[in-house]
């Protein structure tokens, strides 16, 4: 998830001027506003698809001041992050303050918007964005998507938006092109609390919590800790801990397998949702990657219709480690609790070097990721170096709640 608030002193203030210029103080309500300019269709926009089969990613190239920035196009984001390395195109920040997001809090800089287009299509924006030196480094050390920032929600909702996964595309598409009886499932959205937008939906029937559209969350989303102790409690779910990292350091997470979950009409089985510490629910790109999905921002709803290829299983084995890329090699983040990694010792910072005797220094760390995946019952091979010494592991995949 990449959601991103306002905190301290200027919290107020600015979420005020910041929603007040794009939506007139209508947070909360199903007044949408219009935009006097044609749409663009741009298609062929690449979506790139999670080599871990599970969860999906929207990704655009912008260009700012006649540099082309790999961005993440994240809903759960309410103004877009531009990475510290591209000040140079930003000009003289405005103002400071913190964030709250992937984790953590964090000092960011906010600046004058410089403008962007994608495909040689200048697109309307809105009036800022953000910039700091850790949040895309913290990112990409967990993936290889390499981005250089997240389009977030104040750049995209002049557009009707649309995820293709089938076709593996993003598509800018104009309003005259959606027809929503082809769509699927239609969802109102609405303005939520931190610029962001949700459906009256809450994944549990026994819960009336909005849920949050987050197109950033790998994950197939969340509970609010209220929903999720009653209903996780109630049903005995499997539930299962891990540590979680992010800008203000680790910290334990909990998460539950749910039988079976439910948007509107549409029902999905055996999902996984995580404890979510704010007072809303969050869909995540698990749960969206299923769909053709279709964002009418400027009509102000979602549609949902579920893929052609149908939907792939979910791996639930694994060895328990979480790993990361620093300093150009792979290396444990962390173990999850009880797993069999943690059992047999295996530490934060223990650098990868073979896996299954394959070398991994030429590895994508996703590519690695999914060699400690399944299939399942499989032994799995390590070797990894701590302090300069050469460790060996033979270890067996194990049942995980995710």
């Amino acid at each position: 998830m990449f959601y991103y608030m306002v905190r301290g002193k200027v919290l107020h203030a600015l979420l005020v001027v910041l929603l007040g210029v794009y939506v007139g103080g209508m947070q909360g309500c199903n007044y949408w506003w219009h935009v006097d300019h044609a749409l663009m269709r741009q298609p062929g926009v690449v979506v790139q698809e999670d080599l871990m089969d599970v969860t999906n990613s929207a990704f655009v190239t912008v260009r700012i001041k006649g540099h082309d920035l790999k961005m993440l196009v994240d809903t759960g984001c309410s103004v877009t992050l531009i990475d510290g390395k591209w000040k140079e195109l930003l000009g003289e920040p405005i103002r400071t303050s913190e964030v709250y997001g992937v984790g953590g809090t964090d000092e960011v800089q906010w600046y004058n918007h410089p403008g962007l287009s994608i495909n040689g299509v200048k697109m309307r924006t809105g009036n800022w964005v953000i910039s700091n030196d850790t949040i895309c480094p913290l990112l990409n050390s967990f993936t290889d998507d390499e981005i250089d920032g997240i389009l977030g929600l104040a750049d995209l909702v002049h557009y009707c938006i649309q995820l293709d996964f089938d076709a593996n595309e993003l598509r800018f598409v104009g309003r005259d092109e959606i027809k929503p009886e082809e769509l699927g499932e239609g969802f109102r959205l609405q303005w939520m609390k931190g610029g962001i937008v949700g459906i009256e939906e809450s994944l549990l029937s026994e819960s009336e919590s909005l849920s949050f559209i987050d197109t950033g969350d790998r994950g197939y989303g969340a509970l609010r800790a209220i929903d999720y102790y009653r209903t996780s409690t109630k049903q005995q779910l499997m539930t299962d801990r891990f540590m979680s990292g992010g800008v203000g350091g680790t910290r334990v997470s909990s998460y539950a397998k749910y039988p079976s979950v439910q948007l509107g009409q549409l029902q999905f089985k055996d999902i996984a949702l995580n404890e979510n510490n704010a007072d809303r629910n969050r869909i995540g790109m698990g749960i969206l990657s299923q769909h053709l999905v279709t964002f009418d921002m400027v009509g102000g709803m979602m549609y949902l219709k579920p893929r052609e290829s149908g939907t792939k299983p979910h791996n639930y084995y694994y060895v328990g480690t979480r790993l990361f890329r620093e300093d150009g090699v792979i290396k444990v983040y962390s173990t999850k609790m009880g797993s069999v990694a943690e059992e047999a010792g295996i530490q934060k910072g223990d650098v990868v070097v073979r896996v299954n005797d394959e070398d991994v220094s030429k590895m994508g760390l996703q590519q690695v990721k999914k060699m400690l995946a399944g299939p399942y019952p499989a032994e799995v091979q390590f070797e990894l170096e701590r302090d300069g010494e050469r460790m060996y592991y033979r270890l067996w995949m194990d049942r995980m709640g995710l």
